[in-house]
């Protein structure tokens, strides 16, 4: 009988003690990953989150202020694949992904929003000007220089550009077109 006593007493010590040394290991992990994710929030930046509507709009002031062309209207909108899509001019569109598809662009909220235009467009001197305007839509922080710089970046790296201000630019080339992609960077 007391050999059972001191097995069952042995068993719940090394069972307490596993416990306590997983969950000590555990909170250090979590604290690693929250250390982490706090660095990777201070040399990227964050911004809100936004609905797509709400971003559209931002996009169609910007437009409308510097005169570039036409807006983003639901004239020219279509869903495709998850994806909002606006007619802007001859061969160049804006599409919006958000982070979960409902269908419904005033809950959605804002993933990325991209400026697609043809490689050959008569109009891609329009397109980097409606580039520049969702940049500065996206961070109306971003000065004219930190734009040149991002779009430049992307586009000669090949990479995604940042500068620590809540964006991050990407710049795709296929055959046949062109996008700069801007991408949310949410906490």
């Amino acid at each position: 009988m007391k050999k059972n006593v001191i097995v069952v007493l042995v068993v719940v010590l090394v069972v307490v003690i596993g416990f306590v040394g997983v969950k000590i290991y555990l909170d250090k992990d979590i604290d690693k990953q929250k250390e982490n994710l706090e660095d990777t929030i201070n040399k990227y930046g964050v911004v809100t989150e936004v609905t797509v509507e709400e971003s559209v709009a931002k996009f169609n002031t910007l437009v409308m202020d510097k005169n570039i062309g036409n807006v983003a209207s639901d004239d020219y909108f279509t869903v495709d694949n998850n994806l909002y899509w606006y007619g802007l001019i001859d061969d160049v569109y804006m599409y919006v992904k958000p982070i979960n598809f409902s269908g419904n662009k005033d809950k959605d909220i804002t993933n990325i929003m991209t400026i697609q235009y043809s490689k050959n467009s008569k109009n891609s001197d329009v397109a980097i000007n409606y580039v520049k305007a969702l940049l500065k839509a996206n961070n109306d922080k971003l000065t004219d220089s930190d734009i040149d710089y991002l779009m430049s970046e992307a586009k000669n790296n090949k990479k995604n550009s940042n500068n620590g201000m809540g964006i991050s630019v990407s710049f795709v080339e296929n055959d046949e077109i062109i996008e700069y992609q801007v991408i949310r960077l949410y906490k």
